[in-house]
């Protein structure tokens, strides 16, 4: 199960994942982020993973696409920064890989 608050604030809009970023709910949160995207409005978005408690492999390429795109800003606990840890890793690498010329 995943529960996926949204919480506004003046400068940044942050998605609160408590659960599991696993199965079917890596396309519920993939929804909700990208129905969350054009009310951003200049603000800042934020990823509060505290209370993430898995991420498949699914999960862990949302994580990354999410930075990727958008430059999320992730909070974490000592037990979730491997994720954030993970997905910012996996987006530099994807970026290096995308700009390299096709022979």
């Amino acid at each position: 199960m995943l529960r996926i608050t949204k919480i506004e604030e003046l400068t940044t809009m942050t998605l609160k994942l408590e659960g599991r970023l696993a199965g079917i709910w890596v396309p519920e949160c993939s929804e909700a982020w990208k129905v969350l995207i054009p009310s951003l409005q200049g603000r800042k978005l934020c990823l509060d993973i505290r209370d993430v408690t898995f991420v498949d492999q699914n999960g862990q390429k949302l994580l990354a696409d999410m930075y990727k795109q958008h430059g999320v800003q992730f909070f974490t606990s000592l037990l979730t920064q491997h994720f954030a840890d993970k997905a910012v890793e996996a987006s530099h690498h994807r970026a290096k890989v995308d700009d390299e010329p096709l022979t």
